[in-house]
């Protein structure tokens, strides 16, 4: 968007600089309406000339932008939706949870034995990175005993 920008104002520059010219202005009057015009009015003519000019295609070039805008909004949504339509759903590896309780007359112990496969499973991994680490303190501490 912003080279879009850069272009415009370029145009407008050049516009500005090639064909509002005071000298080209004077030609012009001269040979279309056969009179002559001052340096100063020629240059005041083209001061505003360039003013005006500006404006208008600042405002054209804004509705052009905001267009833009627009278009490449709608252009990501339909292509975001394309793309959700053709892709199937995800499908998690892992089965949803699954609340299980073994049958007991004591509600106590009842409470405490409800497991879900995936707790289960953290709970375990949860275990073995305690055992690995209590198994490297005790081998670092051997080693400090070692050295003093």
């Amino acid at each position: 968007m912003e080279k879009i920008r850069k272009f415009g104002r370029d145009l407008q520059n050049e516009v500005a600089k090639d064909l509002l010219t005071e000298q080209l202005l004077q030609k012009n009057i001269k040979t279309v309406y056969g009179k002559s015009l001052s340096k100063e009015m020629a240059k005041e003519i083209c001061l505003e000339l360039t003013k005006r000019y500006k404006e208008k295609t600042d405002e054209a070039m804004e509705e052009l932008y905001e267009r833009e805008e627009v278009l490449n909004m709608t252009a990501k949504l339909e292509m975001f939706r394309q793309k959700s339509r053709t892709k199937p759903p995800k499908k998690f590896g892992r089965k949803s949870c699954e609340w299980t309780a073994p049958e007991t007359d004591n509600p106590g112990k009842a409470i405490y034995a409800v497991t879900c496969p995936l707790l289960v499973e953290h709970k375990e991994k949860l275990t073995k990175l305690r055992d690995q680490l209590k198994a490297q303190i005790e081998a670092n501490e051997r080693e400090l005993m070692e050295q003093d």
